[in-house]
């Protein structure tokens, strides 16, 4: 069934550009390159043909991956930092596109991502409907050999891994693991004292999280943030993810 996608990001992109106080020539400029980007689509589709669970998926656009996505990939590519760190991978749609913007800006940075093992107990706790990914893979088996130069993936719980990455200084950090109060506040107290000024904090699934994020930013007066809305149908769906610059 084709997804009609009701908030592009093209159309989110000049709030976006205001709020983090970033060109918007440049963040729409790379989000051009990323859409005629026919051979990063071309090697992600390399990856889903190996996964019978992704039987006659075909990606034509990188507006598939919704527009919080995209703007991963958009920021990267804008302020090309060294360090990124994120929790929460799963196929890693997200990881893929942030390495491609990590090698599209000369391989400068490097990408440190958490998620559980799913041979752990904690996964398999975990909702069915979070417990997808296909047979005998692990978290991030989307992401292309030719990226994987500047990733490093640790398969821990949030809270054990960022005690291995205690001495990483981020410039992006983002939160997509356990979107419960406690895990969501943890995680962005634990970035935001590490983060440098004009770093990045990206939270997803704050249609969720939003009463812990709030609380936060507004006891952080100099923080600027964008939450972008990810919509499509049918069926007709909502997620939110808010990008916050350190001030």
């Amino acid at each position: 069934m084709t997804r009609k996608i009701l908030a592009p990001l093209e159309d989110q992109l000049p709030a976006l550009a205001e709020a983090l106080r970033l060109p918007l020539v440049s963040l729409q400029f790379h989000l051009r390159d990323l859409r005629c980007d026919a051979e990063f689509i071309g090697m992600l589709n390399r990856e889903v043909a190996t996964a019978p669970s992704f039987d006659g998926t075909r990606f034509v656009s990188s507006r598939e991956f919704r527009a919080w996505r995209e703007a991963l990939y958009v920021l990267v590519r804008a302020m090309r930092p060294r360090v990124v760190i994120e929790t929460g991978v799963h196929h890693g749609f997200s990881t893929a596109l942030i390495l491609r913007a990590i090698q599209k800006n000369g391989h400068e940075g490097a990408l440190f991502s958490l998620d559980l093992d799913p041979a752990d107990e904690d996964y398999r706790k975990l909702d069915k409907s979070l417990r997808t990914l296909p047979p005998d893979r692990l978290p991030g088996w989307i992401v292309p050999d030719e990226l994987r130069g500047a990733h490093a993936l640790l398969l821990q719980p949030s809270r054990m891994g960022l005690r291995v990455l205690e001495d990483r200084r981020p410039d992006i950090f983002i939160h997509d693991s356990d979107h419960g109060a406690a895990n969501v506040l943890h995680e962005i107290l634990w970035a935001w004292e590490r983060l440098p000024k004009d770093g990045l904090l990206v939270v997803d699934n704050t249609e969720e999280s939003w009463g812990v994020v709030s609380d936060f930013l507004s006891r952080r007066l100099l923080a600027r943030y964008h939450t972008i809305v990810n919509v499509s149908a049918p069926p007709e769906a909502r997620w939110e993810t808010t990008f916050v610059m350190k001030g």
